[in-house]
């Protein structure tokens, strides 16, 4: 009796779905599969001009992947745009799909959802500092979903700038930065401690000191080092 509810189980769980674990150096993986669309990219409501522009700039390096072909010339990828399953976070209505969410929580309910905040002022700015995008790699109910959000309409643009041109970009792990420095492009969110004792965070940041001075990664090295910031 045992032996059969041990098979039984084992058959179950092989039979359960298999939700892979992503990383942004997959783009654009799942979110394209087999020559198809795998996914919905959306936009908030009332979304600002600079979030329908990300929404175009990606759909469009998607539409490069849905025909065996890639569309040549403007006309034919407009036309694929224009068929694309880009929509309003109004029209979502099942959460069980692969998600591209453009603008953070503030502007785009179905970011709200993902990251688990509030659409309301100012908690839903939460994680978010001005002059900053951010991309996002979330793994839930059993789907994959990407952010692409900063604090502002200009930041997202940002971020999506980033992703429309991924192959000229060393994209990985689960959560980039893209600060508003002139010497560094995209960040990866810090994972350790510097090795390091004191971080010189003056006005006219080192680009080697760039990284940690970042508001994003400088909070969580206060919180979890051992280091002494200079301002």
């Amino acid at each position: 009796m045992i032996k059969k509810l041990l098979v039984l189980i084992t058959a179950s769980l092989i039979l359960l779905p298999i939700t892979l674990s992503y990383e942004l150096n997959d783009f654009p993986n799942p979110f394209v599969s087999e020559g198809k669309y795998n996914s919905f990219v959306v936009v908030g409501d009332k979304a600002y001009a600079e979030d329908i522009i990300a929404l175009g700039d990606i759909v469009q390096i998607l539409s490069k992947f849905d025909l065996t072909e890639p569309c040549r010339g403007w006309v034919e990828c407009e036309r694929r745009i224009s068929s694309s399953p880009s929509k309003l976070a109004e029209e979502i209505r099942d959460l069980n799909n692969n998600f591209i969410s453009i603008g953070g929580p503030c502007a785009n309910k179905i970011t709200a959802q993902i990251m688990d905040l509030p659409t309301t002022w100012p908690e839903c700015a939460k994680g978010f500092e001005n002059g900053i995008g951010r991309l996002i790699i979330y793994k839930k109910w059993n789907k994959t979903q990407l952010i692409v959000a900063g604090f502002s309409a200009k930041d997202t643009k940002k971020a999506a700038e980033v992703l429309a041109n991924y192959q000229q970009y060393n994209l990985s792990g689960k959560e980039l930065i893209i600060p508003d420095y002139k010497n560094i492009e995209i960040i990866p969110v810090i994972r350790s401690c510097p090795n390091r004792t004191h971080i010189d965070c003056m006005p006219n940041v080192a680009p080697e000191n760039a990284y940690y001075c970042i508001p994003i990664n400088r909070e969580r090295i206060q919180k979890n080092c051992n280091v002494e910031f200079l301002d």
